[in-house]
């Protein structure tokens, strides 16, 4: 099993100084972290908010929070709260979820190199999106949303009503005063606001034959590229994962230079990593697969 994968020195969250040893890096970075592992040594102790403790965790590991300057105290705040927009009597999709998914996108950045062909700014969308792509969830999903005609349908017009929710609480909570950590120069604003939105919507199963087309449109476009290293995406095969990505170029080169691809690959990537516990360890799978079940009992046996 992994070790816990963070830990606080004092046991406080706000401008508390995250301990990283070499092992538990290497468990932000695997495909076998165990979220569930983190959040009761986190209950049964060290007092810490696990979306704030493993937000932060991430984005230093990543490099984020230097390159970016980000304010410690803004960034803790802004996960404090992006944690309790998510529904904690929610089983499956909760801040759990939204920090799994997180590290997921984490290991596709780091461990399968991905990151090296992506902009800085780029990954920190990146990060935040998975970090905030159910906030506000309750349980019940589009269809049935729309199928009942329920205001929060109606208000986006029966297109991704749960997607523009949780889009539009990521980024008020990032406007808001203590908690707007992209209001930094040396972060674009406006182009990862941008991204964030596009990388959540981009999350609705709705859409996922479409931009399925999309990706295999840009990898065919590119298909020319065989030399080089092997593609960053074909590191799911290596940990055990899924064999999806070995139809990618070999070469590289293509990420680099071609924005629009890019951001395919960063939604496909977003996409993979929130419906990926099938593919992790058994353990972890069968504790997601009967919250899920508990999540479609409770809609299909009627909210209250």
């Amino acid at each position: 099993r992994a070790a816990v994968a963070v830990s606080l020195e004092s046991g406080e969250i706000l401008g508390a100084q995250l301990v990283a040893s070499p092992q538990q890096i290497a468990n932000l970075r695997s495909w076998n972290f165990d979220v569930f592992e983190m959040d009761r040594a986190l209950r049964g102790g060290l007092r810490g908010e696990p979306m704030a403790a493993a937000g932060w965790a991430l984005l230093e590991d990543g490099g984020l929070a230097n390159h970016f300057s980000l304010d410690p105290a803004k960034t803790a705040k802004f996960l404090s709260e992006l944690q309790r927009s998510y529904v904690a009597s929610v089983t499956y999709h909760n801040h759990l979820h939204g920090i799994d998914v997180a590290q997921t996108v984490h290991f596709f950045l780091t461990t399968g190199g991905l990151g090296a062909h992506c902009e800085p700014w780029e990954r920190l969308s990146l990060v935040v999106a998975a970090l905030a792509h159910d906030a506000g969830h309750w349980g019940l999903n589009n269809h049935w949303l729309n199928a009942v005609d329920d205001p929060l349908a109606v208000t986006y017009n029966y297109l991704s009503p749960l997607e523009n929710m949780h889009a539009s609480k990521a980024l008020s909570l990032l406007v808001t005063p203590g908690c707007d950590l992209l209001a930094n120069p040396s972060v674009p604003m406006r182009e990862v606001r941008s991204l964030v939105v596009e990388l959540i919507l981009g999350t609705d199963a709705a859409h996922h034959a479409v931009h399925l087309a999309e990706l295999r449109a840009a990898i065919s476009s590119n298909r020319q590229e065989t030399g080089g290293a092997p593609n960053p995406l074909h590191a799911l095969s290596a940990e055990g994962g899924s064999a999806f990505f070995e139809g990618f170029p070999r070469g590289t080169e293509w990420l680099a230079r071609d924005a629009a691809s890019r951001r395919l690959v960063l939604k496909a990537t977003l996409r993979s990593a929130d419906v990926s516990n099938p593919c992790k360890p058994w353990a972890y799978y069968t504790e997601w697969a009967d919250r899920i079940v508990q999540e479609f009992f409770h809609q299909g046996w009627g909210p209250t």
